[in-house]
């Protein structure tokens, strides 16, 4: 009887294998609001900002960020994943991403992070 649940477990083995690592290509990618902005800081090499996002549900997660240099302001956007097959409790969730910039020359930057196609949350950086 052990033989058999050995042998039936060795069949099963690649089976659980292939499933287990099929990628699942059904999930959604979407632009998420900033709602406050936790820290900045300045490295030798970057600048590096902690931001807080809100998401539907605890299914959402970080996927990347686009930043759009013009002039003195840069335009950073945060973009979320959700595995559309998870199944997730209907609550608020939020998360706090940490995007690094490269370290721009000196002088004041305002960084714009998005809220919406009208709207950012705002503020201003002096690099030395």
């Amino acid at each position: 009887m052990v033989k058999k649940r050995i042998f039936s477990f060795f069949l099963l083995l690649p089976a659980l294998f292939y499933l287990g690592c099929t990628e699942n290509d059904d999930y959604q990618i979407q632009q998420q609001s900033v709602s406050q902005i936790d820290s900045i800081w300045v490295t030798q090499s970057s600048v590096i900002c902690s931001v807080l996002v809100w998401t539907p549900d605890p299914c959402w997660d970080f996927d990347h960020h686009t930043l759009k240099k013009e002039g003195n302001q840069y335009l950073i956007s945060i973009y979320t994943r959700h595995d559309g097959s998870a199944i997730c409790p209907c609550v608020v969730w939020s998360f706090s991403p940490r995007i690094s910039i490269p370290k721009p020359t000196p002088g004041d930057y305002l960084f714009r992070f998005w809220q919406s196609d009208s709207t950012s949350l705002d503020t201003l950086i002096k690099i030395n």
